[in-house]
């Protein structure tokens, strides 16, 4: 096996507009904290090529995800299909998508587009490079571990919640040992930073890079998000401050430094990856009137829980209320002009690498922490993980039923019913079985 990795800046040079929170409108960044990455790692094993791409930007649309993979197989020769272009979903970077006061979400003309082309470019030269530096290698997958009894995250709904505090890792390493490579999945919003930061920045994944390269300078390394739909640090924190960023990254790159030292790694593996879509079952878009009338009932809500003095997490989970209702009512004002949206980013494709004993499963969509709990009990095969926000953008969450019933900000902010798990959960559940 061979391996090639290039990290590449892909930070905007212009006071772009930030994506992540609606509010305020005018977030435009003032400033740089850190320089945002594209992460790019080449694979190739007994000549199939494989490359998978960490970008720490929100979102890149199916559409776009389609365009840069038939960029790279032009350039570099790797099949576009055998490309898995993730994001680590940082609420604190530049707009990658529409203009996202555009409530219909209608992905026909990017905000910044000269931006995104950039973008392309540099992924695709660094690939180039990866794939010419490539170096004889051996790989791994491993597991570690860091939940809320450190302090760094858990489920957002509920503090005592259902959680995914799993530390993924597939490593890579030269024939001397030396640890050149390492793709992190952990399930965490980065969004410890709130909406008030105007600086651009990876918020806690660039603290986990940073722990991890003290120790290995020369490491390349990149982020996937897990099932975050429902985790983040929103218990767990004392302030949205980039102190806490990095105490929390640097908390689960320790973990990483572990899991990379003490994993099994092999220079001949088996690589293999398959395939299939699958359609979501949507929501009928509300009423004018029934919408508006979910707003102000999340409003008087909101306003209920500040005047009587409740905790701030409460009250962050009754604004994320409003917002998921507001989002709402804006999709049911465009009417039948949010289906364009829709259909863009549709179907999902479930993506599956296995690596010798190791099966990762991918999704453009986000998803709740229990679909991660439930895949660990039903695959066949003890390492076994799934990662989000690869191969496009979904317009909402995938939640349970049960969330569907609770209801709150995710539930009532997505354009999936509580149906649309189960689908996707018996896709993966298949393609495991058919990989045994």
């Amino acid at each position: 096996m061979k391996a090639g990795i290039c990290e590449v800046k892909i930070t905007p040079d212009f006071p772009a507009l930030m994506d992540g929170f609606p509010e305020p409108i005018d977030r435009f960044a003032r400033g740089v904290h850190d320089d945002l990455w594209a992460h790019c790692f080449y694979i190739n094993n007994g000549g199939e090529e494989f490359a998978i791409v960490t970008m720490d930007i929100l979102f890149y649309t199916k559409p776009r995800v389609n365009v840069l993979r038939a960029k790279i197989e032009a350039r570099t020769g790797i099949p576009g299909e055998n490309c898995l272009i993730a994001c680590t979903h940082t609420h604190s970077g530049p707009v990658t998508r529409t203009n996202p006061l555009n409530r219909t979400a209608d992905e026909r003309e990017l905000m910044y587009p000269d931006y995104i082309e950039e973008i392309d470019r540099r992924v695709v030269n660094a690939l180039h490079e990866a794939k010419c530096n490539a170096f004889p290698a051996e790989i791994g997958v491993g597991k570690g571990y860091c939940g809320k009894e450190q302090g760094v995250g858990g489920n957002r709904r509920n503090r005592d919640g259902i959680a995914d505090p799993a530390v993924w890792v597939l490593g890579i390493r030269d024939l001397d040992g030396n640890p050149r490579g390492a793709i992190v999945r952990y399930s965490l919003h980065p969004t410890v930073l709130g909406q008030n930061n105007d600086l651009i920045t990876c918020d806690f994944p660039h603290y986990l890079y940073t722990e991890v390269k003290d120790k290995y300078p020369k490491m390349g390394v990149g982020f996937q998000n897990g099932t975050s739909g429902d985790q983040s640090t929103r218990h767990f924190r004392t302030g949205t401050t980039f102190e806490e960023c990095e105490r929390i990254g640097r908390t689960i790159g320790k973990e990483v430094v572990r899991v990379v030292e003490t994993m099994e790694y092999n220079a001949n593996p088996t690589i293999r990856l398959t395939k299939t879509d699958v359609f979501p079952d949507r929501k009928q878009i509300p009423s004018y009137d029934v919408a508006l009338a979910a707003v102000e009932k999340a409003r008087n809500d909101l306003n209920e829980a500040r005047e009587s003095g409740k905790p701030v997490p409460f009250v962050r989970t009754l604004e994320c209320t409003l917002i998921g209702a507001e989002a709402m009512l804006g999709f049911a004002k465009s009417g039948q002009e949010v289906t364009y949206a829709m259909n863009a980013n549709h179907p999902f494709e479930i993506d599956l690498l296995a690596i010798d004993d190791a099966r990762i499963l991918m999704i453009s969509t986000e998803m709740f922490a229990e679909y991660s709990l439930r895949l660990y009990e039903a695959s066949p095969f003890e390492k076994t993980y799934l990662c989000t926000c690869v191969g496009g953008l979904s317009l909402g969450y995938v939640c349970p039923q049960s969330a569907h019933d609770e209801g709150g900000y995710e539930a009532m902010v997505s354009i999936y019913t509580g149906k649309t798990g189960e689908i996707i959960m018996d896709a993966m559940l298949d393609l495991l079985e058919k990989s045994k």
